[in-house]
């Protein structure tokens, strides 16, 4: 895997109903086999953000997913970060890919995207999942 990703970075993170709280030394996982590992190099945030703020855990979009990735699957991924789980609020995101799984060839360290936000293939039990947050640990 190459990667240009530090071990450690810092993240505000919301871990609850009104409550944020700024992590240092938060781990940075290697991408697994599948996997690849982006560096966000923007994010907006908006009011959806402001009602998973306020709303945390009750909101529509923070429940786990039900279909769309087997739960082993799910299981894997670091950031997958369902229910109570803390999140890290902003899901508009322009991302540098940092680091790549062993199995990814479409993809390579440098490439630059903007990040679908809303997964519509991966419903939750009320909306369906989403970048920042069921899935921005």
């Amino acid at each position: 895997m190459a990667s240009t990703a530090p071990t450690t970075q810092r993240a505000v993170q919301l871990v609850g109903p009104d409550q944020l709280r700024l992590t240092e030394g938060k781990e940075v996982f290697a991408p697994g086999e599948h996997q690849v590992l982006a560096r966000v190099e923007a994010c907006g945030v908006c009011f959806s953000d402001l009602k998973l703020l306020k709303q945390f855990h009750r909101h529509a979009r923070k429940s786990a997913v039900t279909s769309g990735i087997p739960p082993r699957t799910l299981a894997e991924m670091p950031n997958y970060a369902p229910g109570d789980n803390p999140t890290v609020p902003g899901h508009e995101a322009v991302i540098r890919v940092a680091g790549i799984g062993a199995d990814i060839t479409r993809y390579k360290v440098g490439d630059r995207f903007l990040v679908q936000t809303d997964y519509r293939w991966l419903p939750t039990a009320s909306s369906n999942a989403a970048f920042g947050y069921n899935f921005c640990k």
